[in-house]
């Protein structure tokens, strides 16, 4: 095998120490490309690089790697540690800026994902850039009132133009950027909101997203109450009722129960909530139901 130039090898090392910047594992790549110069040489453990922790815990790769340049000083390629050094250490803050959006893009999902309202996000195309935990469950639902097709939100049963035209005033398309509530025509009353987001700094990296579009769909509200307050089904459908305005004789009629039972499931979601009277537990899930 024909030995490479030190040219070739200075080509090489290169594009590894820029690769290792948006993929991890080339950082151990990067050690045993050194390493191949001096076999013999006692090279320091690159070890795989932290998802987390402190600067020095994240540090701690690099300098790893500048002190396996210094033990290869002396090698045949001597020249070339030098050389290859300040891409090195360039490499390094380039990873520690990629690595930052990286976190701030994690501690987004998990914020979002911890909202019970679907939400998608859209970039400038109108596409969708991101969508939370709760949007993916929901667009799989058949009875919701919007679904993902093609890479963009689409309602189920309302014209596709209302929210095309509402999309388009969000992004500042045909005028100053503006909200829109659209009625979905859906059987649970489901209300979509398309907001515009603040544009992005001009010096930022992360992608643009200037839109998003919400459901507040009352029967999501209504599971999230339940899910929350550990609401059997029947007192998360009373607690519905009571939301939308019903009596007990009435909602007892509705459902061909006792209003005894009634009466027994209302005390039960006072104590579930923490609530002594029928107006305080009212208001408590109609503003829970806003959120």
């Amino acid at each position: 095998m024909r030995a490479l130039p030190s040219s070739e090898i200075y080509d090489a090392l290169l594009a590894l120490c820029y690769e290792s910047v948006v993929d991890d594992a080339r950082w151990s790549t990067l050690l045993a490309a050194l390493a191949s110069f001096r076999p013999s040489a006692q090279l320091p453990d690159v070890g795989g690089q932290p998802s987390g922790g402190s600067d020095d815990d994240h540090a701690q790769p690099f300098l790893n790697l500048q002190a396996a340049i210094d033990v290869l000083a002396d090698g045949k390629h001597g020249e070339l540690p030098g050389r290859v050094a300040p891409h090195l250490d360039r490499a390094r803050r380039l990873f520690e800026i990629v690595s930052g959006l990286r976190e701030d893009l994690r501690r987004r999902d998990l914020l979002l994902d911890s909202l019970p309202t679907p939400l998608w996000l859209l970039d400038e195309q109108r596409r969708v850039a991101y969508r939370n935990a709760a949007a993916m469950r929901y667009a799989a639902e058949p009875d919701s009132a919007l679904c993902e097709q093609g890479g963009y939100v689409r309602p189920r049963r309302a014209t596709t133009g209302r929210l095309e035209t509402a999309i388009r005033e969000a992004l500042g398309r045909a005028g100053p950027a503006r909200s829109t509530h659209i009625a979905s025509g859906s059987a649970s009353g489901a209300e979509i909101i398309v907001a515009p987001l603040p544009a992005p700094e001009p010096d930022t990296a992360r992608p643009h997203t200037l839109g998003a579009v919400s459901v507040l769909d009352p029967a999501v509200q209504s599971r999230h109450l339940a899910q929350l307050f550990q609401f059997s089904p029947a007192e998360a459908r009373l607690a519905s009722g009571l939301q939308q305005g019903m009596s007990l004789a009435d909602y007892a009629r509705s459902q061909g129960v006792a209003i005894s039972t009634v009466r027994t499931q209302l005390r039960s979601l006072f104590m579930k909530t923490g609530t002594d009277r029928q107006g305080e537990l009212v208001s408590l899930l109609m503003r829970l139901s806003r959120q």
